[in-house]
């Protein structure tokens, strides 16, 4: 658990500039258009896969690192 959440926290460091507001002003400049209700979903759902994938690969190099220590 401190593991993950250590990671989790880096990783929110490191993307703390891509933030979901920022992301949503973003998207609305670029579609030169006031921010929809699809928008905030979109970049939700972004965020949340992107959250899960580092939870994933932190798993896997956590995982990893065990199974080398033991060998």
């Amino acid at each position: 658990i401190y593991f993950t959440s250590s990671i989790l926290s880096l990783f929110n460091n490191r993307l703390g500039y891509y933030s979901p507001g920022r992301l949503i002003k973003y998207q609305s400049e670029i579609l030169n258009d006031t921010v929809g209700l699809s928008d905030v979903f979109l970049t939700s759902v972004i965020t949340i896969i992107i959250t899960l994938a580092s939870l994933f690969l932190g798993i896997a190099t956590f995982n990893k690192r065990e199974f080398y220590s033991n060998n």
